[in-house]
């Protein structure tokens, strides 16, 4: 069995999921627009259709799949979890925090813990929750 997130956005998944492959050395695949999808010619207004239904980035076996609400019902973010993240290497782990902690907040600084070469806490401009752990 493997997990995989599947993380919902307001209107910015297709921000989030640049973001995050970019971070965690991944690829895109599979992104796609709700008025892209077989047969939704006319069932989605513009501001509807231009969201994004369906996206993954894909990085060292694992993928991330992300998709945006329909807009119709309040947004009420991300809260609640973090993804935990275990890197083979520090600068691995510090550039991707790095990345993941630029415009967003840093809850606990990348460094040395008892367990770890380091270990550190962020969220994303997005909202979403990370935990690194260095090895």
């Amino acid at each position: 069995m493997k997990m995989c997130p599947y993380l919902t956005f307001d209107g910015t998944a297709r921000d989030a999921l640049t973001l995050y492959a970019r971070a965690l050395g991944g690829e895109l695949a599979e992104v796609q627009r709700f008025d892209e999808m077989p047969e939704s010619e006319g069932k989605f207004p513009p501001e509807v259709g231009a969201r994004l239904a369906h996206g993954q980035v894909r990085f060292g076996g694992q993928v991330i799949m992300v998709s945006d609400t329909m807009g119709n019902d309040p947004f009420p973010g991300h809260h609640g979890f973090n993804i935990q993240t275990n890197w083979d290497t520090l600068e691995e782990a510090k550039t991707a925090f790095e990345i993941l902690s630029e415009g967003g907040e840093v809850i606990m600084p990348l460094a040395p813990t008892f367990w770890a070469s380091a270990f550190g806490i962020c969220r994303d401009r997005f909202g979403v929750g990370w935990m690194f752990n260095s090895d």
